[in-house]
């Protein structure tokens, strides 16, 4: 008997952390914060080798990746997501539900680096 049902992957087995925003207002401008420390948890992470595209005329690459874990609400838009080796990041998008069923989801995630 064939089934089409959401298989949770096998190995969720990349420790990650998460950072959830909070607003904070100085001189009348309210700004995005990012606590230093979160609570962690085990995903499935894989990259793809980034996403190609020209933005004003400049060749970029953006490194985008794939996270697949348990349900969890309290990730949602503009979270981020820090790897062990101190690599952040931020989530593009609402998380997927797989199913409706509140039992997996995935989410693209998106690197935040420096820059000018």
């Amino acid at each position: 008997m064939a089934t089409n049902a959401y298989t949770v992957p096998l190995r969720l087995d990349t420790s990650v952390m998460l950072l959830m925003p909070y607003t904070k207002t100085y001189n009348g401008v309210i700004s995005k914060v990012w606590p230093k420390q979160g609570p962690r948890f085990f995903c499935e992470f894989k990259t793809y080798g980034g996403t190609e595209g020209v933005v004003n005329g400049v060749y970029s690459v953006i490194d985008t990746a794939t996270i697949k874990c348990w349900y969890n609400p309290r990730i949602t838009a503009g979270c981020r997501i820090v790897l062990d080796t101190g690599e952040e990041y931020e989530v593009v998008g609402t998380p997927e539900n797989v199913g409706h069923r509140r039992q997996h989801m995935q989410m693209r995630v998106e690197r935040v680096s420096g820059g000018a």
